[in-house]
């Protein structure tokens, strides 16, 4: 005789996230290069970039980052502390205050790169 499995609870299906728990899934800085973010200056709020490469990423400071290529990324590991705080300085001038007042800023999503148009040669 079989012995019946407990069921498992029921899925809530109208499960509701705040929008603060939507943003933490958010890659920092929208999604762009974070080494391009943080230290290179031709970038502002209304020319985002560079190009990130979702097969270059990194979690610093508990938030996914993601790279144009390899080189970025490993300069941006040789100061995190520092690129961090520059990046995060040069977010919040941009696009300060828009995730309280519930504002989603800017997200890449259109803009990526890959290995072969994005390489380090």
């Amino acid at each position: 005789m079989l012995t019946p499995r407990p069921r498992p609870p029921p899925i809530n299906r109208t499960l509701r996230f705040s929008q603060h728990d939507k943003l933490k899934y958010v890659p920092a800085w929208g999604g762009f290069c974070s080494y391009g973010i943080a230290n290179e200056s031709v970038w502002t709020s209304t020319t985002l970039g560079p190009f990130g490469n979702p097969s270059k990423w990194g979690i610093y400071g508990g938030r996914l980052h993601i790279f144009r290529s390899s080189t970025p990324k490993e300069e941006f590991e040789e100061d995190i502390p520092g690129n961090l705080d520059r990046g995060n300085a040069v977010w919040e001038g941009w696009f300060g205050g828009m995730e309280e007042s519930l504002m989603v800023p800017p997200i890449n999503t259109a803009c990526f790169c890959n290995d072969h148009i994005c390489d380090d040669q």
